[in-house]
């Protein structure tokens, strides 16, 4: 799954076609869809020919916290994404449903306090 941009110069960026992407291949039976976002975050990143030092320059984020958004450690808030999506080139929307369904996914980090 890729997030490319219409390579004409007067072009906005494209949008992509979600009839046409099969997430099947990479998710399994249990889509972890933080790292779909992280994997699409790269993978536009590499279709840009970005590097990570691009981008961080591009975007103002840290090049580790651009790491732990490619790994699906970090999930962007709504601004971030934003921010993101101009430094990849891209519409934020594609970013922003990945980054929401991702957050609404994420399980409490702890179910129950342990008792001492």
């Amino acid at each position: 799954m890729s997030i490319t941009k219409n390579h004409h110069p007067a072009a906005a960026p494209a949008a992509m076609n979600l009839d046409r992407v099969d997430l099947s291949a990479f998710l399994g039976n249990n889509p972890n869809l933080a790292v779909v976002l992280g994997k699409t975050v790269r993978e536009q990143r590499e279709s840009e020919r970005l590097t990570l030092a691009q981008v961080s320059r591009r975007s103002g984020f840290h090049i580790e916290v651009l790491k732990l958004i490619e790994e699906g450690v970090w999930i962007p808030n709504d601004e971030e994404v934003m921010v993101l999506a101009k430094a990849l080139n891209c519409h934020w929307i594609q970013l922003s449903f990945l980054a929401f369904a991702a957050d609404e996914q994420r399980q409490p980090r702890f179910t129950e306090r342990r008792k001492l």
